[in-house]
């Protein structure tokens, strides 16, 4: 496994996520929430959850 770098703050880690709403891979400080899905996870960045869009549709996913 590589280390790779956090699309938001730029730290360096092992193992990273990507933002459902910007595509972006991101560390897991830089996670704002998750949710299960049925099947995966969810998650939204910081910077998508001030968004109130972006948040209103991470809140109604299921």
């Amino acid at each position: 496994m590589a280390i790779e770098t956090c699309g938001r703050c730029g730290n360096q880690t092992a193992k990273l996520v990507k933002c459902d709403y910007c595509s972006r891979a991101l560390c897991y400080s830089c996670v704002k929430s998750s949710k299960r899905k049925k099947i995966d996870h969810r998650y939204i960045c910081k910077n998508c959850w001030s968004s109130i869009a972006k948040r209103s549709m991470f809140k109604s996913a299921n």
